[in-house]
């Protein structure tokens, strides 16, 4: 042992030797170790408390330990030539954080990541993927949490209908406000109509700063004339027009939700128009809605559903306008061959807030065709998590 150290008094062995007092960085660098140890015990599973231990052992970093007569102190803590007294507690203080920072993001990361998480969704449950309430005026979200606590749901997927849509920057902006405390439970489409862009780069460019803003689809699409003009011809789903906004979505990244019936977005038997679309758009998700419904019972839904894996379809709409409705047996033994499929909806809206409002049939039927639960919690929750909520 170096005299010079010796009479210093900053070799730790000759310090205890002396029944002297600890220094104050070897008090830190003892109660921080404990801590450390502590933290490593009772902090979250996963953490890689090898790299831990091997950051303080010798023979893995003997740069960074000393050895002396059976005593072994980090060099980072220890006191050098030039800090042989009390003062050398600054140096001391700085590599203690700088190590401390580094174990602290070690044991602590996945705990700084779980605060960072959106707050739980509320109790419920149904997660409802169509319904259409206002959200563009200060307190619209309020009035639809309140309908959600009333009917046993979760989440909500909003869609924008023209009745109800954000029509300039003003009312845009409310809308972003309103659903920044609902994060967690509420979740929007946006729309785009045909007669609103020439091309795909312009609907790209409305999309994009839609999902940027919050939108996690787009829709609830009516064709490409949903707004009509007198002695107008119903056009197929996969008109031209509507195949410029379902190439935009695919770029964009967002799922579309399509609306059938006998003036909105045709199809003939066996559905080969929106067979068309899904195989022109393999990347993007297609969720079918209203008639789509009608062609249950002649198989098309079962093999589009089997054979399109970007296919999905929701249930609003379907019991009061299907055979869905009227053969319970049919419906429970198609919901469970295709429970990965399918989501639940009920397609209300804000006329459901009025007095006397009776909720869609859909919520009933669930118990009415008493489902397995496993098939029951992928139609009514699981599924619309994954695709929106990414499992959560």
């Amino acid at each position: 042992m170096s005299e010079k150290y010796a009479k210093a008094g900053t070799d730790l062995r000759a310090v205890r030797e002396k029944g002297k007092r600890e220094t104050s960085g070897e008090r830190i660098f003892k109660h921080f170790m404990r801590g450390s140890i502590l933290i490593s015990f009772t902090g979250p599973p996963g953490m890689p408390w090898p790299l831990v231990a091997a950051l303080f052992n010798r023979e893995a970093h003997p740069a960074w330990h000393e050895r002396s007569e059976g005593n072994s102190v980090p060099a980072i803590f220890k006191t050098g030539p030039k800090n042989t007294t009390l003062n050398s507690n600054k140096t001391m203080m700085k590599k203690y954080l700088d190590v401390s920072v580094l174990l602290m993001s070690l044991t602590l990361g996945n705990g700084i990541m779980r605060a960072e998480e959106p707050a739980k969704a509320p109790e419920g449950r149904f997660i409802d993927a169509h319904v259409h309430f206002h959200d563009r005026n200060p307190g619209d979200l309020d009035k639809a949490a309140e309908w959600m606590k009333a009917n046993n749901v979760q989440r909500i997927i909003n869609h924008p209908l023209m009745q109800s849509r954000a029509n300039n920057d003003k009312e845009r902006a409310q809308q972003i406000e309103n659903y920044k405390p609902y994060k967690s439970s509420m979740a929007r489409f946006c729309i785009v109509y045909s007669d609103e862009v020439n091309n795909v780069d312009e609907a790209v460019a409305i999309l994009t700063r839609e999902k940027q803003a919050g939108a996690v689809g787009f829709g609830e699409h009516y064709g490409s004339l949903f707004k009509p003009q007198p002695g107008a011809k119903s056009q197929f789903i996969d008109d031209p027009k509507s195949m410029v906004l379902f190439a935009a979505c695919e770029k964009v990244g967002l799922p579309v939700m399509f609306h059938m019936d006998r003036g909105s977005n045709l199809d003939e038997k066996d559905f080969p128009h929106l067979q068309n679309i899904l195989k022109t758009y393999p990347k993007c998700i297609f969720i079918a809605h209203s008639d789509w419904w009608r062609s249950i019972t002649d198989g098309s839904c079962g093999r589009l559903l089997e054979t399109y894996p970007n296919l999905y379809a929701d249930i609003s709409c379907s019991v009061g306008r299907s055979p869905v409705g009227k053969d319970k047996a049919m419906a429970r033994e198609f919901f469970i061959k295709h429970a990965d499929k399918l989501l639940f909806g009920s397609d209300n809206g804000w006329w459901s807030f009025k007095p006397g409002a009776k909720p869609a049939l859909e919520y009933a039927f669930i118990d009415e065709i008493k489902l397995p639960k496993d098939v029951e919690d992928k139609i009514c929750r699981d599924n619309a998590k994954q695709l929106f909520w990414n499992n959560k």
